[in-house]
């Protein structure tokens, strides 16, 4: 659905991002397979993705995924975007009108009509892997496509691969959600998630927005803290876990507005900042979510991604974490949240970030 394919969309690029700043020299190596497949030069010729302006040492790749939507749009806007070079054509399933907002039309409707084109994509998919290990699903709960199609896959996969563990990502819808049938889709996707999916990671919308207004928040506070000083400051790289602070005093500098002078600080130039329009946070308020749920999605798929001695995949993180068949809701939570684009961030000691990620 859209929320899926947009919350893919920003999935792919930062696992992208991380793969080029990993891969130093132009070469496919494990790490990437898990994820990405090398394209064959003897019917598809190597070109630079257009990503990080050409600059990127990743040549062209196909993502490993099947981009499904019952209205253009969304797909569309991801073909003809930077990343349209990663998706392969043949994996894409659109149609026109849409699901309405209904689980039923999703479900009932879509489901039985496109079973066949369906199978025929996870075929596909899954005999260009050498080792299957599960499927990851991403869809929202309050649409009519996600609720319903989305739980529709669910099932499908768990006919055709029985022993394949799915992964659903999902995205619950909040209180104040303007689609009326969103909660009725919630609840009917709600029993196909517990009786067809092997693991859930669910999303709530309401907490999302939470998550934003506190970055904001301290990101206003830290505009404001820099402009009553002559300078600058900025934390070096690892001194937020190193620097020996109190945090209380750390607290009393930042509300007072002095230059706390530490060994984990060093004056950098002023710049000019302006504040964006307030249509412009409106806009890319779903941007920003849907950016958070991504680096939730990237820190969680990096064990399986990359190289290591405490590597875990989603086989075990489900076989670890689901005590009953049916009791496969997890509950995620990340630290530190902050924006990107905050040139100053407060440091933070690591017993302040596990208290924040158990904090709402």
């Amino acid at each position: 659905g859209q929320c899926g394919n947009q919350i893919g969309r920003q999935f792919w690029q930062l696992a992208l991002e991380e793969h080029a700043q990993n891969c130093k020299r132009a070469e496919f190596d494990e790490s990437m397979s898990s994820f990405f497949r090398n394209v064959d030069c003897r019917f598809s010729p190597p070109v630079d993705l257009p990503f990080d302006g050409g600059q990127s040492p990743i040549k062209s790749l196909k993502a490993r995924a099947i981009l499904v939507d019952m209205e253009q749009g969304p797909v569309a806007e991801t073909m003809t975007g930077p990343l349209g070079e990663l998706f392969d054509q043949q994996q894409l399933l659109t149609d026109v009108s849409g699901s309405g907002n209904n689980w039923a039309h999703g479900h009932c409707l879509y489901g039985p009509k496109y079973r066949e084109q369906l199978e025929d994509k996870l075929h596909r998919a899954v005999e260009l892997c050498d080792s299957l290990q599960s499927f990851f699903v991403m869809h929202s709960m309050g649409g009519g496509t996600g609720s319903g199609l989305g739980t529709y896959i669910l099932g499908l996969l768990e006919d055709q691969y029985p022993d394949v563990y799915r992964f659903a990502t999902v995205v619950f819808p909040s209180e104040d959600d303007d689609v009326v049938t969103s909660p009725y889709n919630s609840m009917l996707a709600l029993r196909e998630l517990t009786e067809h999916a092997d693991c859930v990671l669910p999303i709530e919308n309401e907490a999302l927005m939470g998550l934003c207004a506190k970055i904001d928040r301290g990101t206003a506070a830290a505009g404001t803290l820099s402009a009553n000083e002559k300078q600058f400051t900025r934390v070096m790289g690892g001194s937020r876990l190193t620097d020996s602070v109190d945090l209380r005093e750390l607290e009393y500098f930042y509300k007072s507005g002095k230059v706390l002078q530490t060994t984990a600080t060093q004056p950098i130039k002023r710049k000019n900042t302006t504040a964006r329009p307030s249509a412009q946070k409106k806009a890319s308020a779903f941007g920003e979510m849907n950016n958070i749920v991504a680096h939730l999605l990237t820190n969680l798929t990096s064990s399986m991604r990359f190289q290591g001695s405490l590597n875990v995949d989603l086989n075990e993180i489900t076989t670890n974490l689901v005590p009953f068949p049916k009791l496969h809701f997890l509950l995620s939570s990340m630290s530190p949240v902050f924006a990107t684009s905050d040139p100053r961030q407060q440091p933070r000691r690591l017993n302040q970030m596990f208290t924040e990620a158990f904090q709402k």
